[in-house]
């Protein structure tokens, strides 16, 4: 009987509340956009003139020098007594294309140790070797094959290479790679 009481209490406190709720939300008094003034009454802002009309202020037009576009070839300087003298050569771009995909692992130190092998293994074939990481792998993959035939021909060549389940993917490749020279591949700790 008392539990049923205190809860009868609860439920018209609960519903008062609410009532006295709606009725101070409640107000006959409407909102005004007047900033009162802290020191005194409330001041009215002046308007904004927007009388003004650039079209006849008869200024100067400004113009400004047009830049220069880089081309996609760059001159290169050669010292004189070099066969290939003024020689243009091509800068590398990113475009769509195949690498060979030819160890896969979730360990950074391994996956650097079996491209310094591979380094070893490919030098005669003057492609470049790179690691790629989408997460949670790190990727060992070799050159930068702008059509599926050349990818075919290189999975093949991993193949002889002692990489038997090596395979293609299609990727962003460079259009002139940094292959290392068979010194670079050979020293590259000295």
């Amino acid at each position: 009987m008392r539990s049923s009481v205190l809860e009868l209490g609860v439920k018209i406190s609960i519903i008062l509340c609410f009532t006295a709720f709606l009725a101070a939300c409640g107000s006959s008094r409407q909102a005004t956009n007047t900033v009162p003034d802290p020191v005194g009454p409330a001041v009215e802002t002046p308007a904004v003139d927007e009388s003004f009309d650039p079209i006849v202020l008869q200024d100067e037009d400004l113009s400004f020098p047009e830049k220069a576009v880089p081309t996609e070839r760059a001159e290169v300087s050669v010292l004189p007594g070099e066969a290939e003298a003024n020689r243009e050569v091509e800068q590398n771009r990113v475009v769509d294309g195949y690498r060979v995909q030819i160890f896969a692992t979730q360990n950074i130190e391994n996956a650097t140790l079996q491209k310094k092998e591979a380094e070893f293994v490919f030098v005669a074939d003057t492609v470049a070797l790179y690691i790629e990481f989408d997460s949670p792998m790190y990727k060992i993959r070799v050159g930068d094959c702008l059509n599926r035939a050349d990818a075919e021909n290189l999975r093949e060549i991993s193949r002889k290479h002692g990489y038997p389940t090596s395979f293609i993917v299609k990727t962003k490749v460079n259009t002139v790679p940094n292959v290392p020279r068979d010194s670079d591949a050979l020293f590259d700790e000295q």
